[in-house]
């Protein structure tokens, strides 16, 4: 479902108090920190009686910017530029307007005062909390489970990529529960990153809820060639190495490719989800991750050589109902979620599935009755539709799916 565009609050003015009040939210106990550059917090809506909203508050200078500062190289040639935490802050505030989905984390509010160190993200608070996928090891989600997390999430990113955004860091902490775990949302768009270059179409341009990807100045691609995201969700391409690189550690050095990656560099691009979104079903699956260094080598290094050159493998059974797998290799063409995933964790993204392509798989449309409704009533190309046309298309639909019994 997309959401008809509205307009975000913006308050330029920040006023705080000993009770942990930042305007009408009040705090009620710290979610998450990182790295000292950012807190989220759960806060009470003092305006809005029994509302909860998880409050994001970002510093404006990080610990690197502040350490930068100090170098004249740097001070000379960034003159102008906002520091590169501000410049992160304000992408991900103008995806999370362009966001307008039932899959997505909703903005409600941008706190925005230039006398306090810190910019305050309000969104909505969605109390099912993160999803928990293991247990010892062990799958803690049934099949069925899985398939409707995976089935929201795809319906996300869906919406993303049509309108030239990537994530670029899917994985379990990322999504978030409903109150009644009946569907999930995505969160976290501090790496996220938008690109005229990979919208689908220009129509969605046009569209007032697009204004603040298009204003927005920083987005810049070479920014896709830097190392973000999750260690063990990393798509081959974003930690691709020339062939014959040298080791930084003897203790990788007996990892043995079974795997062929490119030789040359691949672009980076939406496919970067999709290898994310695959590692996140895995570890649904299965309980653990794909590719996983042993404790005598567990570096970086030696998890990035494990995700270029090896394949993968999978259990005798999968999920908490435990289903047997029927082993690794699968024809592509069967509805198996080992054959998808096959598909999804593909090291070359050229030949890897697409989310339009991922959509349509026989594993992700199981259970849908009318599966060319729920795709076409799903779809966000739906949305930018004249309304005359789609209520014309639908009532041809429905009238053929009577008149047929599609």
């Amino acid at each position: 479902m997309v959401y008809e565009p509205e307009r975000i609050p913006a308050t330029s003015l920040v006023t705080t108090n000993p009770d942990k009040k930042i305007n009408q939210y009040v705090q009620r106990r710290v979610l998450h920190t990182k790295h000292g550059s950012s807190t989220i917090m759960l806060c009470r809506d003092s305006n809005v009686e029994d509302r909860e909203v998880v409050v994001k508050a970002v510093k404006r200078l990080s610990i690197q910017d502040k350490s930068k500062m100090f170098k004249k190289s740097y001070v000379a040639a960034r003159r102008n530029d906002p520091p590169s935490s501000e410049q992160s802050v304000q992408k991900e505030i103008s995806i999370l307007k362009a966001c307008r989905h039932a899959s997505h984390v909703q903005l409600l509010e941008v706190i925005d005062d230039p006398s306090q160190d810190s910019v305050f993200i309000a969104m909505e608070y969605l109390c099912g909390g993160q999803i928990q996928w293991e247990y010892q090891g062990k799958p803690t989600l049934t099949i069925e489970q899985s398939r409707r997390i995976v089935r929201d999430v795809v319906l996300g990113l869906e919406y993303l990529h049509y309108h030239g955004i990537i994530h670029r860091d899917i994985k379990p902490a990322n999504l978030v529960w409903s109150e009644d775990r009946s569907y999930v949302k995505i969160i976290d768009y501090g790496i996220s990153h938008y690109s005229s270059n990979f919208v689908q179409v220009s129509r969605p341009h046009t569209r007032p809820q697009m204004d603040p990807l298009r204003n927005c100045t920083f987005f810049k691609d070479q920014d896709l060639l830097k190392m973000r995201g999750t260690g063990f969700f990393y798509a081959p391409e974003v930690i691709w190495l020339p062939k014959d690189t040298p080791s930084p550690s003897t203790s990788s050095d007996t990892i043995e490719p079974s795997c062929e990656t490119p030789a040359i560099r691949p672009p980076v691009t939406k496919s970067v989800d999709v290898w994310c979104l695959a590692v996140t079903l895995y570890c649904f699956l299965f309980g653990h991750f794909p590719f996983h260094p042993t404790k005598k080598r567990h570096n970086q290094y030696a998890l990035n050589k494990l995700i270029l050159d090896n394949d993968w493998e999978v259990d005798e059974t999968m999920g908490a109902d435990a289903v047997l797998t029927g082993g690794r290799r699968h024809p592509p063409q069967t509805p198996s979620v080992i054959g998808l995933l096959d598909q999804m964790l593909q090291k070359d993204p050229s030949k890897r599935i697409s989310i339009v392509e991922l959509k349509r798989h026989p594993w992700i449309l199981q259970g849908i009755e009318d599966v060319d409704g729920w795709t076409w009533n799903t779809s966000p190309a739906t949305y930018y539709m004249h309304p005359g046309y789609r209520w014309l298309r639908q009532l041809l639909y429905r009238l053929f799916s009577r008149t047929y019994g599609w």
